[in-house]
This record gives C-alpha cells, sequence and structure tokens, in this order.
C-alpha cells in the first residue's frame, strides 16, 4: 500500500468550517484540466462528502455557481 497522500481524500489540519463535526472530506467532483504532469484539480466547482473520523457520512458541501 502507498503513502501517497489522495488528490480526493484530506483530513483537515484545522478546524472545519462545515456545521458537522467532520473530520475529512471526500472529493467527488470538481473542475480539472490536464497537462503533461498529469491531472491538475481545480476547486472553483466542487461536490465534497463530509465524514467524521469513523467514515460515517455528515453530509454533503456543493459550490455555488456563479452566473
Amino acid at each position: 500500500m502507498s503513502d501517497k497522500k489522495s488528490q480526493f481524500v484530506r483530513e483537515y489540519q484545522r478546524k472545519s468550517k462545515s456545521p458537522w463535526e467532520d473530520h475529512c472530506t471526500v472529493l467527488l467532483l470538481a473542475d480539472y484540466e490536464v497537462d503533461n504532469e498529469g491531472i491538475k484539480l481545480s476547486f472553483s466547482q466542487y461536490i465534497y462528502q463530509h465524514r467524521d473520523t469513523a467514515g460515517r457520512i455528515l453530509g454533503i458541501s456543493v459550490s455555488m455557481v456563479s452566473p
């Protein structure tokens, strides 16, 4: 198993601003670009799943799209 961090799962390094007592987020959808180095994620539009330390889903965050 690799020790490399995933782009799709983020453990919080600070207190979450979400309304839940969540421990991490799982990225379900994001903008992206493909270049010579691979895929680069952009977080201007996203859907996150908020999870607690046991992995239970607490809620979903969806970005607002500007007109």
